[in-house]
């Protein structure tokens, strides 16, 4: 039997990571063969977690504690503190796994999802492997371990043709979260929103949708706030791209009634372009079944726009395998449409080479959808070179999302005049995070003027992180009055990091009562950062009792940084017991590495 230094030696890895230890780590590191670890489970020592993933007996198990064992188990040798300081590490957890432990919608995480650098398998059915390369900004740590960003899960589940109902949860609570906005999702959409039945490069439109999935309805001039929205979408001038034109002509109609009944007319008299139209119109005010219908006559007809649109439908609601058959025989018809969302589902499920066999036959013609997505697909497999001339030849054709992502490799190579230029033709465009982006090239350079012009257009469309990064500009340059209105008009629209910075700012101008009203409210967000703020506020204020409230809360959620204020704040005011106790639960804390991942901007 192993020895007490041995199991002492196990204990010691196994706080380090939940209290749990694999089979290899025992047997590396304290020398207990596998045998002997099974009779340790035989005497009720320890508790099996999964197969070589073990939990040391009278340690509660946490709520992610499957999850945990599952993310050991990929590299089982290696310490959970070593493969953390990977970036990033073998295995991100990712897509409807990464949605569910940070809280985002009500998607089933019925199997555990990981986001890996090269391609692998598993013996589980319950593990799912998403071969991509995150970068350092796209994954955090909750509950311990790296886990996509709210903005990359958002992304992940969008590429995977999540359906809209769910997609749409997971938005609302991204976007209440804070750690992202409206506009920074919608730019990131933007090559995903075809297959929700939106034009190419509809990112923002798309996520209006799924904000107004709530089942909120505005009238107007007889119609529902949805066909408005339709409306707006079919007249506008972004057509520059081959789109979805079903519903262009519907504005020369008097109304949509009168529209839907001269296509059905049409439609019955078998024209092709007329079934599609009155499908597109259908599946828009929510009679799919109908809209299938039509489109299935058109692509049975021979129509390779309705055959593509009809794999569409079937993606969104997840027959895969009859939206694959579809988008086949319309790209063997020559649709571009058809090869680029087939080659988008061949890259989901990481048949790579199809996939870009049919990115590179759709790029040849000049389609700058496939260019972008070739692209895409070559970064992701480390191919940069080729890359950057696919996203030169499609930022050439006036694609914005493309000239987005050049500028940003033309970044990371040091090209900075080069990329300067591919995100102003991209911001000339109206890409609001070009603008954004050339506004924080600009201002840590001689172009602060200008980078205040960019931050300024993009904050005037609703942008909330542009309104923060041109408010903390303005304070740079003494200018606090339009700060503080950027900063309210952040947080009026419910973005915590904004309340917290326009908290700081009242503060600095001693109205202790609206920054208090204000750290509130982003600390009913359960934003930590919040909670410790305020208890500094009250502390300032001598309310030793509210100041004790709100630390004891971050305390409570796992958040050292907060363990450790109390501790002092108790210590400063006599209670040395209770300062011990905190400052013990600190140590622990820091030492088992089990301490929650700040939110974004909680430094």
């Amino acid at each position: 039997m192993a020895s007490d230094d041995r199991l002492l030696e196990l204990a010691d890895v196994a706080e380090s990571q939940w209290g749990l230890f694999t089979t290899a780590q025992a047997k590396e590191m304290a020398e207990i063969s596998p045998q002997q670890v099974k009779r340790l489970a035989d005497r009720a020592l320890i508790v099996r977690v999964r197969h070589g993933v073990y939990r040391l007996a009278g340690l509660p198990g946490s709520p992610e504690e499957a999850l945990q064992a599952e993310w050991l188990a990929l590299e089982p040798a290696r310490l959970a503190s070593d493969r953390l300081a990977d970036d990033p590490p073998a295995g991100v957890v990712s897509h409807r796994c990464a949605a569910s432990l940070q809280n985002f919608g009500d998607l089933d995480a019925d199997v555990y999802e990981f986001t890996v650098k090269e391609r692998r398998s598993s013996r589980s059915s319950e593990v799912v492997f998403h071969v991509a390369t995150l970068a350092r900004s796209d994954w955090r740590l909750v509950s311990g371990l790296p886990v996509t960003r709210p903005l990359r899960t958002v992304v992940d589940l969008a590429a995977a043709r999540t359906d809209g109902g769910h997609l749409a949860g997971v938005v609302r609570d991204v976007i209440h979260s804070g750690d992202t906005t409206a506009d920074e999702i919608g730019a990131a959409l933007r090559p995903y929103a075809h297959f929700y039945g939106l034009p190419l490069g509809a990112g923002s439109e798309l996520v209006s949708s799924l904000i107004e999935q709530g089942g909120v309805i505005e009238l107007t001039f007889g119609e529902p706030r949805k066909t408005r929205h339709m409306v707006s979408r079919v007249s506008s001038s972004d057509t520059k791209f081959p789109v979805d034109t079903d519903l262009r002509d519907v504005l020369a109609y008097p109304s949509l009634d009168q529209a839907e009944e001269s296509y059905r007319r049409a439609a019955a008299g078998g024209d092709l372009q007329a079934m599609s139209k009155l499908a597109a119109l259908l599946k828009e005010n929510g009679e799919l079944a109908d809209a299938e219908a039509w489109y299935r006559h058109a692509a049975k007809a021979g129509s390779s726009s309705a055959m593509n649109n009809l794999a569409n439908l079937l993606t969104e609601r997840g027959d895969l395998l009859e939206a694959e058959k579809w988008y086949r025989r319309a790209a063997d018809e020559g649709d571009l449409k058809a090869m680029s969302n087939l080659a988008d589902l061949l890259t989901e499920r990481d048949d790579l080479v199809e996939a870009e066999r049919l990115y590179r036959r759709a790029a040849s013609t000049g389609y700058p959808i496939a260019m972008s997505s070739l692209a895409d697909l070559l970064t992701q497999r480390g191919w940069y070179e080729e890359a950057e001339l696919w996203y030169r030849r499609a930022g050439g054709t006036g694609y914005p999302v493309a000239m987005y992502k050049l500028a940003h490799r033309l970044v990371l190579q040091g090209v900075i005049e080069e990329a300067e230029l591919w995100y102003r033709r991209a911001a000339d465009l109206g890409y609001t995070s070009a603008m954004i982006d050339l506004a924080a090239l600009l201002a840590g350079g001689r172009g602060v003027e200008e980078a205040l012009h960019w931050y300024r257009r993009a904050a005037e469309v609703g942008h909330t992180s542009a309104m923060i990064d041109l408010a903390a500009l303005l304070i740079e340059r003494g200018e606090v009055a339009e700060a503080e209105k950027w900063y309210r008009r952040a947080a009026d629209a419910g973005h915590t990091r904004a309340m917290i910075d326009l908290a700081a700012l009242l503060v600095e101008k001693r109205d202790f009562l609206e920054a208090e009203a204000w750290y509130r409210r982003a600390a009913d967000t359960g934003y930590a950062g919040a909670m410790i703020d305020l208890a500094k506020l009250f502390a300032r204020r001598g309310d030793l009792s509210g100041a004790k409230q709100w630390y004891q809360r971050a305390a409570d959620a796992g958040y050292t940084s907060a363990m450790v204020e109390l501790a002092m704040l108790l210590q400063q005011h006599g209670n040395q017991d209770e300062a011990e106790y905190w400052f013990r639960s600190a140590a622990i804390a820091s030492r088992s590495r089990r301490t929650p991942a700040l939110p974004a901007g909680e430094d």
